[in-house]
């Protein structure tokens, strides 16, 4: 079972793209992790009905000094620019959709 491809930015690319016209959530994940997995496709689906969300996936693995950075303890973790975060075992679609809900 493939996931579909994800069309996020990648936050170190382009850095400078975060601005205040859209909620920006940094998305600490890996490849190897099937919650993350999870967590994306349902990122997918509400990003398609959310246009004002901007999601910047960080790999854990290929940015280790990012999550460190971060104080990322766990995958999958979502990050506000208030900082604010959200992470656990397994995320349910409601769970993310609250968190954002409060963090606008």
């Amino acid at each position: 079972m493939n996931a579909t491809p994800v069309k996020y930015k990648q936050f170190f690319d382009h850095p400078t793209e975060m601005t205040q016209k859209k909620t920006c959530v940094r998305f600490f994940k890996s490849s190897l992790c099937p919650r993350c997995r999870h967590t994306e496709k349902l990122l997918n689906h509400i990003t398609e009905q959310r246009k004002d969300l901007e999601i910047f996936p960080i790999d854990v693995v290929r940015h280790p000094l990012m999550s460190l950075q971060n104080k990322v303890t766990m995958i999958p973790t979502l990050i506000l620019e208030n900082d604010k975060r959200l992470s656990g075992v397994f995320l349910t679609e409601q769970q993310i959709r609250s968190f954002l809900a409060a963090g606008t």
